[in-house]
């Protein structure tokens, strides 16, 4: 919600500097958040909302209309509240769709010493990778840099070589689901923008994760409601990301078909009363009785059987996320150091009891590993207490994220433009030189 209310408050924003807004659109949840980053990547959040998806489904648009519907309610609210115009934001991705892969780009470096032009000529290079028609390119994000002796480096500019080779991790989402989400903004306005588009993966990551804990090396496991994101880091780089269909939906529907029970019914049980495990259960009842919004009569549902059947859910998610990390050394041949081990996000990670039981399957799988639970990091807010400790919740990590991937995005798009234009700049000085040389000559000659 918008905190600071009132005449004051409008004003306050109004002269503060120009905020980010960012929408998190899932299956179950569509999330608006508004706020500013400093250079230290904290995040002032000055306004919050959300509300129930429709539209959308295992993290893919299913109905623009229905979508669209849910957006306007979302602006509609956002503008009356602080009387600024909805006209651009970042949004984030995910599912099944998301691809990656590894790869390098290389650039001469004809003046001997790197410049930032080198360096980014390396990196449009390996971004030239060639991916299927249908997936469009939405990060490269740089992992080291060598140079001609073959040192590997972090910050190459102003570094001696005549080369420099770049490994970075791309990663693409399906166009046509791009377009898709774009469609559903563009059936309110044609004046909102989209300015960029984001893996709901690295956003959860840079939310909840710390330096410390992507150099020693770390799995970010969000899951969400209709798909679940995976971020992989090793020394500090950003070596694997995927997506999973499994998902808090997935435990939903095996709740309700081996209990019986209505989807609706399901998801409220398991939001309201679900435990990771049987085992986490203490001395009580041996059913609970539920009564979502829109029934008349409670359901009595086995306490031991709604645990159980969540546990078997989640223990699948962890072996299908680890088979898959496993799966990296197969592929390249490298091994992963996950000193930080694993780390659990998204709404899905507030189910009581999931870190313990997570560490349990995996050390099943002869895997001895921390788990922990992820929540944002980094965030600042004012106002209301009550309204503003939700954000201290794995559920808002990643529309957190996003503001603080996009504010990345814009600085390196800074730096990318001053670099043009000093080379333009200095380009232009030694033709003028030259050209006035080649004018006294001839004067002269």
């Amino acid at each position: 919600m918008w905190f600071n209310k009132g005449a004051k408050a409008r004003a306050k924003h109004a002269n503060a500097q120009e905020p980010l807004l960012a929408m998190d659109i899932g299956s179950n949840k569509i999330r608006l958040i508004v706020g500013e980053v400093n250079d230290n990547g904290e995040v002032n959040v000055t306004y919050f909302d959300e509300c129930p998806s429709d539209g959308v489904l295992n993290s893919s648009v299913s109905d623009i209309d229905k979508l669209s519907n849910k957006l306007s309610s979302l602006i509609e609210s956002y503008e009356a509240e602080t009387e600024q115009t909805f006209s651009q934001c970042v949004i984030g991705m995910s599912g099944i769709h998301i691809e990656s892969i590894n790869y390098s780009g290389e650039a001469n470096v004809p003046t001997g010493k790197i410049t930032e032009i080198d360096r980014n000529t390396a990196i449009d290079h390996a971004a030239m990778y060639k991916f299927s028609e249908s997936q469009h390119l939405i990060h490269v994000v740089p992992q080291a840099y060598f140079t001609k002796r073959d040192n590997e480096v972090t910050n190459p500019i102003g570094m001696s070589s005549s080369y420099i080779k770049v490994n970075a991790h791309l990663i693409t989402c399906n166009e046509d689901q791009e377009n898709d989400l774009r469609a559903a903004f563009e059936r309110l306005s044609s004046n909102i923008s989209i300015d960029e588009v984001i893996y709901n993966g690295i956003a959860a990551a840079d939310a909840v994760l710390s330096q410390e804990q992507k150099e020693i090396g770390v799995c970010l496991v969000d899951i969400g409601g209709g798909s679940t994101s995976v971020a992989v880091y090793d020394k500090g780089k950003l070596v694997m990301t995927f997506g999973l269909k499994l998902s808090g939906n997935s435990i939903t529907q095996h709740v309700a078909t081996k209990l019986n029970l209505p989807l609706r019914v399901a998801e409220f049980a398991k939001r309201t009363c679900g435990l990771a495990h049987p085992c986490l259960l203490e001395d009580g009842p041996e059913f609970y009785s539920v009564t979502p919004k829109g029934y008349s009569d409670p359901c009595l549902i086995s306490v031991k059987e709604l645990a159980t059947n969540i546990g078997f859910e989640l223990m699948d998610i962890t072996r299908v996320v680890l088979n898959r990390v496993q799966g990296y050394y197969k592929e390249t041949g490298q091994s992963l150091a996950l000193g930080a081990g694993f780390v659990i996000t998204g709404g899905v990670a507030k189910t009581v009891g999931i870190d313990l039981l997570i560490q349990a399957t995996l050390k099943d799988d002869k895997v001895k590993t921390v788990v922990n639970i992820g929540k944002p990091r980094g965030v600042t807010y004012e106002g209301d207490e009550e309204e503003a400790a939700k954000l201290d919740s794995p559920e808002w990590a990643t529309a957190i994220g996003l503001l603080r991937v996009a504010y990345s995005m814009e600085q390196d798009r800074q730096r990318r433009r001053e670099a043009v234009d000093a080379y333009k700049s200095q380009s232009g000085t030694v033709a003028k030189t030259l050209s006035w040389i080649k004018a006294w000559l001839a004067k002269e000659f």
